[in-house]
């Protein structure tokens, strides 16, 4: 069992420029009628990695206390310069920003990640569980690290979150890289957020909290290489082609009636929501056998299902436990139809994740009954889920690379059409 989150009262602090003001007044109105804070809440999917990408930018620009960010990738690319650029222009107009990236997943360049971390008092980034001393270089200490302690090396932090004002929160499968936002020029995830306005945007302030202070979190400028570089803002990336384009739609995310049109006015008030997250230090079992909080309630939703349940993975990989509850809940469940959504050989990023999908493949279809459909890298509907893919073409041509593709990034769950994971 888990404790519900203690929520502390809901503040509508938003400035003038802010396109969720009228969403926020709702929110606080439903609270102040009795509704519970797990019931006052509105959501909006972001499906398309501009809308994705326009949400972030917007909510950054018009934060009035605090920003928290985490996540699992930080590219040094264009994406990743654009949204850096902004939250150092946040920080600087006065908005407490803290920023947690996996030491794995975070850009090796030391003098980069020096400027932001100096760029001003008020944003502060800090790094989970390195495995080195230093950012860059630090391979003979990692691999050392590993064999001495492969359960911490393997311990990493995959989330992707974003809390703005401890009341609007992004999360989902995004990292921040331009493959993630319809910008790369080879591969392009298909991939997933939830926008969320109301008081459940403060559990996920509370387990960013809980990641902050762990024990292995490292402020970035301790690390060795970054606190002896120096240098400037490199401002040569968002001079590229991209980069003009990303500024472009940073001018336009600014504005509140295009924000408004294109994501505000498709929230919508739900039922119950809650924000589920493993732990900071998750699998301390033996053998890497322990589960998390996310298993747990998605097995307990998978449960309640009584006609048809959505899985959507970019991998469809069942270890020994997995196949013995999908044997089990076929059993208990013989008429829930499952269908499941992953990617193709043409279109996965990870070779060796689709081969233990080839391997077990028989047994999904016939021993479990999974309907399953696997996504192409070029699909019919190719300029619909990925509207930048002309331009990104040329692009790709000029340099001879494979063209754009798709691949599927989002991983969410559906049960009987009414509860989603």
């Amino acid at each position: 069992p888990i404790a519900p989150p203690k929520f502390t009262p809901f503040q509508v602090t938003t400035g003038p420029s802010s396109a969720f003001t009228a969403v926020l007044k709702r929110v606080q109105r439903r609270l102040q009628q009795g509704v519970s804070p797990e019931s006052a809440n509105e959501v909006v999917l972001l499906e398309s990695g501009r809308d994705a990408l326009s949400a972030r930018l917007h909510l950054i620009a018009t934060a009035q206390k605090s920003i928290d960010y985490q996540t699992f990738i930080w590219a040094d690319d264009e994406t990743g310069h654009i949204l850096a650029r902004a939250l150092i222009t946040a920080a600087k107009r006065g908005v407490k920003v803290r920023v947690l990236v996996d030491y794995i997943g975070i850009a090796k360049d030391a003098k980069s990640l020096a400027v932001v971390t100096r760029a001003h008092p008020n944003l502060e980034v800090r790094v989970y569980r390195p495995t080195a001393r230093t950012l860059e270089g630090g391979m003979f200490e990692s691999i050392a690290y590993g064999l001495t302690n492969f359960k911490g090396a393997n311990q990493r932090m995959h989330h992707k979150v974003l809390v703005v004002d401890n009341n609007i929160g992004i999360t989902g499968g995004r990292n921040v890289e331009n493959s993630y936002f319809d910008h790369a020029l080879s591969m392009n995830f298909k991939d997933r957020d939830a926008l969320i306005v109301g008081p459940v945007a403060q559990s996920m302030t509370e387990v960013f909290s809980s990641f902050w202070q762990y024990r292995h979190t490292v402020p970035a400028i301790e690390l060795h290489d970054v606190a002896q570089a120096k240098g400037e803002f490199d401002s040569k990336i968002l001079a590229s082609p991209l980069g003009m384009k990303l500024i472009a739609l940073e001018r336009q995310s600014k504005i509140p009636s295009t924000i408004r049109r294109s994501i505000v006015g498709n929230l919508r008030p739900i039922k119950h929501a809650e924000f589920i997250s493993d732990l900071p230090g998750k699998n301390g079992a033996l053998a890497l056998s322990g589960g998390g909080r996310a298993t747990a309630h998605i097995l307990r939703a998978l449960e309640e299902a009584q006609q048809e349940v959505w899985i959507q993975s970019p991998y469809l990989v069942l270890g020994k436990k997995g196949l013995r509850y999908f044997r089990r809940f076929r059993k208990h469940h013989p008429n829930v139809t499952i269908n499941i959504s992953t990617n193709s050989f043409g279109s996965t990023d990870n070779l060796v994740a689709y081969a233990g999908n080839v391997r077990l493949r028989d047994r999904y279809v016939h021993e479990f009954g999974f309907n399953v459909s696997e996504y192409k890298p070029w699909p019919r509907d190719l300029r619909r889920v990925l509207p930048t893919y002309d331009w990104l073409a040329s692009e790709s041509k000029a340099i001879k690379a494979r063209p754009s593709f798709v691949c599927i990034h989002a991983k969410s769950f559906v049960v009987d059409d009414s509860l989603a994971f």
